[in-house]
Protein backbone atom coordinates (compact mmCIF):
# COMPACT_ATOMS: atom_id res chain seq x y z
CA UNK A 1 0.00 0.00 0.00
CA UNK A 2 1.41 3.47 -1.24
CA UNK A 3 2.09 6.45 1.39
CA UNK A 4 0.26 9.75 0.56
CA UNK A 5 1.61 12.68 1.38
CA UNK A 6 -0.06 15.74 2.66
CA UNK A 7 0.94 19.46 4.11
CA UNK A 8 -0.65 19.75 7.33
CA UNK A 9 -2.47 22.72 8.45
CA UNK A 10 -0.79 24.94 11.16
CA UNK A 11 -1.91 23.57 14.79
CA UNK A 12 -4.53 24.66 16.43
CA UNK A 13 -4.50 25.29 19.87
CA UNK A 14 -7.85 25.28 21.81
CA UNK A 15 -9.14 25.18 24.94
CA UNK A 16 -10.47 21.32 24.68
CA UNK A 17 -9.69 19.97 21.68
CA UNK A 18 -12.75 17.63 21.59
CA UNK A 19 -14.86 20.66 21.25
CA UNK A 20 -13.41 23.74 19.66
CA UNK A 21 -11.33 23.60 16.29
CA UNK A 22 -9.56 26.81 14.39
CA UNK A 23 -7.69 26.44 11.20
CA UNK A 24 -5.92 29.22 8.56
CA UNK A 25 -5.24 29.68 5.10
CA UNK A 26 -2.51 30.70 4.41
CA UNK A 27 -0.69 31.02 7.58
CA UNK A 28 1.79 33.37 6.64
CA UNK A 29 0.73 37.09 4.69
CA UNK A 30 1.39 40.47 4.47
CA UNK A 31 -0.55 43.77 4.82
CA UNK A 32 -3.90 43.54 2.86
CA UNK A 33 -3.78 39.76 2.50
CA UNK A 34 -7.20 37.67 2.47
CA UNK A 35 -6.62 34.90 5.38
CA UNK A 36 -9.34 32.43 5.34
CA UNK A 37 -10.38 31.88 8.60
CA UNK A 38 -12.70 28.22 10.01
CA UNK A 39 -13.59 26.89 12.89
CA UNK A 40 -15.88 24.40 14.12
CA UNK A 41 -17.14 23.34 17.92
CA UNK A 42 -18.89 26.35 19.27
CA UNK A 43 -22.96 26.45 20.28
CA UNK A 44 -25.26 27.51 17.10
CA UNK A 45 -26.30 30.96 17.32
CA UNK A 46 -23.54 32.11 19.26
CA UNK A 47 -21.57 35.20 18.75
CA UNK A 48 -18.01 34.09 18.43
CA UNK A 49 -15.38 37.13 18.75
CA UNK A 50 -12.24 37.39 17.08
CA UNK A 51 -8.84 38.81 18.68
CA UNK A 52 -5.25 39.41 17.13
CA UNK A 53 -2.84 39.31 19.38
CA UNK A 54 0.80 40.92 18.09
CA UNK A 55 4.53 39.84 19.23
CA UNK A 56 4.54 42.60 21.48
CA UNK A 57 1.07 41.38 23.21
CA UNK A 58 -0.72 44.44 21.38
CA UNK A 59 -4.09 43.32 20.70
CA UNK A 60 -6.41 44.41 17.99
CA UNK A 61 -10.28 43.07 18.26
CA UNK A 62 -11.03 42.18 14.55
CA UNK A 63 -14.75 41.77 15.03
CA UNK A 64 -17.01 39.06 15.75
CA UNK A 65 -18.99 36.32 13.87
CA UNK A 66 -22.22 34.01 14.04
CA UNK A 67 -21.33 30.09 14.83
CA UNK A 68 -23.74 28.02 11.56
CA UNK A 69 -26.53 25.78 12.60
CA UNK A 70 -23.19 23.38 12.69
CA UNK A 71 -21.26 25.37 15.19
CA UNK A 72 -18.93 26.73 12.17
CA UNK A 73 -17.53 29.52 11.96
CA UNK A 74 -15.78 30.80 8.40
CA UNK A 75 -14.61 34.69 7.50
CA UNK A 76 -11.58 35.93 6.12
CA UNK A 77 -9.47 38.59 7.85
CA UNK A 78 -6.56 40.98 6.97
CA UNK A 79 -4.03 42.54 8.23
CA UNK A 80 -4.00 46.58 7.72
CA UNK A 81 -0.72 48.40 7.14
CA UNK A 82 -0.18 48.67 10.97
CA UNK A 83 -0.33 45.62 11.85
CA UNK A 84 3.13 44.16 13.86
CA UNK A 85 5.47 41.67 11.63
CA UNK A 86 6.30 38.50 13.27
CA UNK A 87 4.14 35.65 14.51
CA UNK A 88 0.43 37.22 15.86
CA UNK A 89 -1.70 35.33 17.47
CA UNK A 90 -5.27 35.15 16.13
CA UNK A 91 -7.88 33.96 19.12
CA UNK A 92 -11.19 33.07 18.90
CA UNK A 93 -14.24 32.88 21.52
CA UNK A 94 -17.53 31.83 22.13
CA UNK A 95 -19.44 34.29 24.02
CA UNK A 96 -21.88 31.98 25.24
CA UNK A 97 -19.35 28.85 25.57
CA UNK A 98 -16.35 30.36 26.69
CA UNK A 99 -15.10 28.16 23.84
CA UNK A 100 -11.33 29.14 22.66
CA UNK A 101 -8.86 28.00 20.33
CA UNK A 102 -5.84 30.02 18.47
CA UNK A 103 -3.73 29.82 15.81
CA UNK A 104 -0.57 31.66 14.44
CA UNK A 105 -0.36 33.56 11.73
CA UNK A 106 3.44 34.99 10.55
CA UNK A 107 3.24 37.98 9.36
CA UNK A 108 5.75 40.56 6.94
CA UNK A 109 6.06 43.49 5.54
CA UNK A 110 3.97 45.13 7.81
CA UNK A 111 4.99 47.48 10.88
CA UNK A 112 8.30 47.08 12.72
CA UNK A 113 6.69 48.07 15.68
CA UNK A 114 7.20 51.83 16.34
CA UNK A 115 4.79 52.85 14.04
CA UNK A 116 2.13 50.76 15.13
CA UNK A 117 -1.23 52.99 16.20
CA UNK A 118 -4.40 52.07 17.63
CA UNK A 119 -6.12 54.48 15.56
CA UNK A 120 -6.18 52.78 12.57
CA UNK A 121 -7.95 49.57 11.79
CA UNK A 122 -5.05 46.87 12.19
CA UNK A 123 -6.74 44.02 10.71
CA UNK A 124 -10.24 43.73 8.73
CA UNK A 125 -13.04 41.10 8.72
CA UNK A 126 -15.22 39.94 6.14
CA UNK A 127 -17.68 36.83 6.89
CA UNK A 128 -19.72 34.78 4.37
CA UNK A 129 -22.88 35.96 5.86
CA UNK A 130 -22.03 39.94 5.40
CA UNK A 131 -25.11 39.95 2.97
CA UNK A 132 -27.41 38.24 5.13
CA UNK A 133 -26.45 38.75 8.79
CA UNK A 134 -28.87 41.41 9.88
CA UNK A 135 -31.05 38.48 9.17
CA UNK A 136 -29.94 35.97 10.48
CA UNK A 137 -29.03 37.74 13.95
CA UNK A 138 -32.71 38.52 13.63
CA UNK A 139 -33.88 34.73 13.08
CA UNK A 140 -31.73 33.44 15.43
CA UNK A 141 -31.32 36.30 18.65
CA UNK A 142 -34.83 37.98 17.50
CA UNK A 143 -32.20 41.53 17.21
CA UNK A 144 -29.90 43.12 14.65
CA UNK A 145 -26.33 43.54 15.22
Amino acid sequence: MAATACVAAPQATTSDPAVAALQVSPSAASPGTWIRVEGAGYIRGEYVEMVVIDPVGGQAEIGRVIADGRGDIAAEVAPGEYARNGANLLRVAGTQSNRTAAVSISLTGGSDGNTATTESPQWKIRTDTDASSCQQCQLVHGQTP
